[in-house]
């Protein structure tokens, strides 16, 4: 009775006679609350004619009345009872998920086929409308670059500089159409740094609308000398764009554009004086 009760000291302390309407039941029952009594108190049989005596489980026990047979055979029924019902209840906490419990309205609501079909139109827009903003960004740093420069004949190399995040890089350039320099099977298949190329038609469909050939222009420069003189800015001249390198590092999630550009004449200018164009 010690180890399964662990009410305190061995034992139990009757405190009175409890009256005979008080009789033996399943349980433990609690005495009727008086001013002397507390949540504490509580009613047993202890003797074979089922007389009740009140016991305070606040107190220790009293030896005397731990052989009482019928003490002994309430509690062991109350113990089988509080043990059924402890594991009864630790059933339904473990069967029952966590997804079971009353779900918030949000996620109570399943969408329909038309309005997910909707979301995904909304979010296929908002991808392509991204897209064409880097290309925009990509096109107007060729154009800034083709600007800064003195066209005088030749080619030139614009580059234009880029952070991409990598599924950003994957969606500009993973249907692109260029062609794949590194990583391969045969060339440094295990590096970081993607690199690729694109012929003159390929830049064309890459850009797609964004590629305005109208818009690459910058100024002829004539080509000053001891002799001719300092160079003089003349008037805007196409460019024409004849292929494009494409690298990127996954470390520095930096995109670098390389244009190979040709435009302008090779002219000498001094007092009005042109020695003729070489190109």
């Amino acid at each position: 009775m010690q180890s399964l009760l662990n009410f305190g000291a061995p034992g139990g302390i009757p405190t009175s006679s409890s009256s005979p309407s008080m009789a033996l039941t399943p349980s433990l029952k609690r005495a009727a609350p008086s001013s002397a009594s507390t949540s504490s108190i509580i009613a047993l049989p202890t003797g074979p004619d089922g007389a009740m005596n009140r016991y305070d489980l606040s107190k220790p026990f009293d030896r005397s009345m731990s052989g009482s047979p019928e003490v002994l055979e309430e509690l062991r029924q109350t113990i089988l009872q509080l043990q059924s019902e402890l594991q009864t209840s630790n059933k339904r906490f473990k069967m029952t998920p966590v997804s079971a419990a009353a779900p918030s309205t949000s996620s109570a609501v399943v969408p329909s086929a038309a309005a997910q079909k909707k979301t995904e139109d909304a979010q296929r827009k908002a991808d392509e409308k991204k897209l064409k903003s880097l290309l925009k960004k990509l096109f107007d740093g060729l154009k800034k670059g083709i600007k800064a420069e003195k066209w005088q004949g030749g080619s030139r190399t614009i580059k234009v500089d880029e952070v991409l995040e990598a599924i950003e890089f994957a969606e500009l350039f993973g249907k692109s159409g260029g062609t794949l320099i590194q990583p391969t099977p045969t060339n440094n298949p295990k590096s970081t740094v993607t690199i690729m190329s694109f012929s003159r038609q390929q830049i064309v469909d890459f850009f797609g609308t964004e590629w305005k050939v109208d818009a690459l222009k910058g100024h002829e420069w004539t080509v000053g000398g001891i002799f001719t003189g300092k160079s003089i800015k003349g008037s805007l001249t196409p460019v024409d764009v004849s292929s494009m390198e494409v690298s990127y590092s996954k470390g520095t999630f930096k995109a670098t554009l390389k244009f190979e550009c040709s435009g302008g004449r090779y002219t000498s200018h001094r007092g009005g004086y042109s020695m003729g164009d070489y190109y």
